[in-house]
Order: structure tokens, then C-alpha cells, then sequence
């Protein structure tokens, strides 16, 4: 185990900084209210709740999926009541993890045979309690890992015939920082999570804990503690871990904050190389309404807020993801985009934001990455409503950059509901999820 403290020395010459996301202005406009199904109000954005009517027009094929405009579709889940938090997908397959208020937490499996969900967890993981379903990924097809709050990781094996039922194992992640609890359910989902680059190579992590399974001896696989983040500069500090991204053994990086209560908040990135981590930025907390100043051995600052009363979530990056391991980025909340690039011995930093043209002030949940020039981002239309949309970005980190509206509204009518996770394998194989609704997008 190494602990973060131990990383100050960091030879490569890294590109600093880039200044502090400036403060924003809550809109005054009203809250959009629902409109008729004609003349709906937002006509780009949006999904309509699973419940909707078809319009009673006898010439529409019934058993087809209702589609929007830009092609995402319905898919039919199991019970009406679901919260889906999380999807992994395939080609011809997805799993995902829900949360019903009359059944706790499940997990679902899609293919592309009938389009239906069917659960397939054994509800081991609403016995031991768990409350808050939070990440799912899966190294392949035949298996599975999630995590549920407080604090547990679960392990699933696709049936081998004559068997019919999945296999379940279960672990408890160890709490090494019991004195800055995460709080709120928002903060719980981003700092307990799961990343892997193969069946071999998995990692979890808690609060301010990244854990690597492993076998030990030659049996048994267990979560060992791989680095503990706690180098505090001052008492009442914290740091948590909050994302992970990478493709290949040997090459993870993981995102995460430092911060200080009822004060400013700074970004964290770190690296695992076969050599160990490598603190790849940082800062230290200077205020509540300033930027974090640089810290040594830590060449880049990444950009926090400096209105946490508007956007106490700021600071938190939700996502931190690749698509070729090379160039990394996270979305930082409300309307930011950060890259961490290659840049000759080091590493630079650029940021995007969609701009106030395509929409007022969004609020965004989740981004994924197609391509390292196209990014697809889910949320709200400004901080004030939850009018689900979805917006596609091409060529974000360039000159040329264009960003569109991806309908997702069925039949016309929009929703309240944002997506709580984009995900996809390719332009054809593209899935928003959230309360009561799973859509695939399977056109360009």
C-alpha cells in the first residue's frame, strides 16, 4: 500500500494550469411548465415517462418501441417504478442498476433479442441493507461488479447450463476516513464507485481508499487497499476519491478532491503506472472564494469554483473518463468540460462548455465520450428546472467546435426527469437512462 503522501517527487514536467471556472448567475427565468403534446415546450430535449399514451392510431405497429426524432427508443422494463442509476453496455447486450421504491435495489440485464430487461440479481444486496444502488461495470459479458452504499462491492457469474440463476459474492469495502463522511446521497454516489481495464484488473473505491482485487496466494480474490489519500495540510481537511478512467493494466488514473469545510475545494488527479501513483495534479485550499494555490510536486491546478453557495458540487468532478487512454477528461458541474492531453513531456489542460446559444445555463449530470472530439452530455436545461436534454458536441476542443440538440422527447411531450447516466460502445449503440425510462440509440 502507498499512501498519497509519500508522492510529492513527481518528475514529469507537467503543463501548469489553467485559472478557476468563473462564478455564474442563477436564470430568473420561470420554471417551463408541462405543455400539450403538439406544442411541447422543449422540443429538443427530453423523454416522456414510460406511461405515455401512442396517440390511438390503429395504423402504428403497437409491439414497435416508441422512437423520438433523433432515434432513441424505448426500452421495456420490468416494473414502472424504477430509478435506473447506472448502464453498462455491449454490443447486443447492457446491464444496468435501478432503484424501485417496492423492491430496493436491482439489477437488470438487456438483449438485443426481445429489448426487454429481466433482473438478475438474487437480492442478496437489499438483505445486507444496502440503500443507494450507485455503479455497475462489466469486463465482459458474463460478468458483472456493482457497488451499493454503504460501502459494498458485489460480484456476479453468468449461469453455466443446466444452471439458471446467477452466482453472487459480496465484500465490504474498509472505511479509512470515518471522520469526513460523504453526506448527502449525491456526494455518496461520487465517492464510492468502480473501474476496470479487464477481468484481472479491478478497482473500487470509498471515501478517500482506492482498492485493487487481487488474489491472495493464489486463492481467494480480495479488495487490498492500494493507496489511502490523506495527506491533509490542516486539521478538518478531507480528501475523496471520485472517478477512475483507463484502458490498459498499468495505466489508471483517478480523480478525486481535497477540501475543507465551510471552505474552497480542489481538484485531484492522480496516476497508477507500473512504478506506482503519480500525483498528477492538485492544489491547496486557499479560501472560500478563491482559486487553490499550486502545490508542489502536483504541476497542474484544475479548475474548482469559486461560488460554492451557487454550485456546491462544483469542485466534485461526477465523471472522469478516456476513450483511447491518452487524453482524459471530466466533467465538472455545471456547464464544464476539462481535458487532461498529452502535451511533449507532460500534460496540459483545456476546457469546454456549451455555449449559452444552444442552451441557458445547463446543468450537466453525465458526458460520454464516443471519440476524443465528440462527446454526448446529459442534464438539465439551467439550474433551476430538471428539464431532461441531451446535446451532442463535435470537435469540443477545437476552433470549429458545434454543438446540437439529441431529441429524446417520445410522442412530443418533454419530461422533468434528466438522464442519470449517458453511456455507449459506438455512434450506434448509444443508451440514456433514468427514472422510469432505459432509451437506446442505435442510429448515427
Amino acid at each position: 500500500m502507498r499512501r498519497l503522501s509519500i508522492l510529492g517527487g513527481v518528475t514529469m514536467a507537467l503543463v501548469a494550469a489553467v485559472a478557476c471556472a468563473q462564478s455564474g448567475e442563477l436564470s430568473d427565468s420561470p420554471t417551463p411548465q408541462p405543455a400539450p403534446e403538439d406544442q411541447p415546450t422543449i422540443p429538443d430535449g427530453g423523454a416522456q415517462s414510460s406511461d405515455g399514451a401512442d396517440g390511438g392510431d390503429a395504423s402504428v405497429d403497437a409491439s414497435a418501441p416508441e422512437c423520438s426524432l433523433d432515434g432513441w427508443c424505448e426500452t421495456l422494463l420490468p416494473t414502472s417504478d424504477l430509478v435506473v442509476r447506472d448502464i453498462w453496455p455491449f454490443a447486443d447486450r447492457a446491464f444496468a442498476i435501478a432503484e424501485s421504491k417496492t423492491l430496493g435495489i436491482k439489477i437488470l440485464e438487456w438483449t438485443s433479442v426481445d429489448s426487454t430487461w429481466k433482473y438478475i440479481d438474487d437480492n442478496s444486496q437489499n438483505e445486507s441493507l444496502s440503500d443507494i444502488g450507485v455503479k455497475i461495470w462489466a469486463p465482459n459479458a458474463d460478468e458483472v461488479y456493482f457497488v451499493v452504499a454503504p460501502a459494498t462491492v458485489f460480484h456476479g457469474k453468468r449461469p453455466v447450463a443446466p444452471a439458471t440463476a446467477w452466482t453472487w459474492d459480496s465484500a465490504k469495502l474498509a472505511d479509512n476516513n470515518p471522520s469526513a463522511p460523504p453526506g448527502d446521497d449525491a456526494r455518496t454516489r461520487m465517492t464510492l464507485g468502480l473501474w476496470g481495464t479487464g477481468s484481472d484488473d479491478v478497482y473500487a473505491w470509498y471515501s478517500n481508499t482506492i482498492f485493487h482485487r487481487k488474489s491472495v496466494a493464489g486463492g481467494a480474490h480480495e479488495w487490498a487497499v492500494d493507496l489511502v489519500a490523506d495527506d491533509v495540510d490542516v486539521p478538518g481537511e478531507y480528501m475523496f476519491l471520485t472517478g477512475a478512467a483507463g484502458t490498459q493494466p498499468g495505466n489508471v488514473w483517478f480523480s478525486g478532491i481535497r477540501a475543507q469545510q465551510f471552505n474552497g475545494t480542489c481538484s485531484v488527479v492522480v496516476r497508477k503506472t507500473p512504478e506506482g501513483y503519480r500525483r498528477i495534479a492538485d492544489g491547496i485550499v486557499t479560501g472560500y472564494w478563491t482559486p487553490c494555490a499550486p502545490r508542489e510536486g502536483a504541476p497542474l491546478v484544475l479548475p474548482g469554483t469559486d461560488n460554492p453557495s451557487l454550485y456546491p458540487l462544483a469542485a466534485w468532478p461526477l465523471q472522469f473518463q478516456s476513450t483511447d487512454g491518452q487524453r482524459f477528461f471530466a466533467l465538472k458541474p455545471p456547464n464544464e468540460i476539462l481535458q487532461i492531453a498529452p502535451d511533449g513531456e507532460g500534460y496540459s489542460v483545456s476546457t469546454a462548455a456549451v455555449p449559452g446559444s444552444i442552451v441557458n445555463q445547463p446543468s450537466w449530470s453525465s458526458v460520454w465520450g464516443e471519440s476524443a472530439d465528440r462527446l454526448w452530455m446529459a442534464g438539465t436545461t439551467d439550474p433551476s428546472t430538471s428539464w431532461g436534454i441531451v446535446v451532442r458536441g463535435d470537435q469540443v476542443w477545437g476552433e470549429a467546435s458545434a454543438y446540437a440538440f439529441s431529441s429524446f422527447a417520445l410522442n412530443g411531450v418533454p419530461t422533468r426527469e434528466a438522464p442519470t447516466q449517458i453511456r455507449g460502445t459506438g455512434s450506434t449503440n448509444l443508451w440514456a437512462v433514468g427514472n422510469g425510462y432505459a432509451l437506446h440509440k442505435t442510429t448515427p
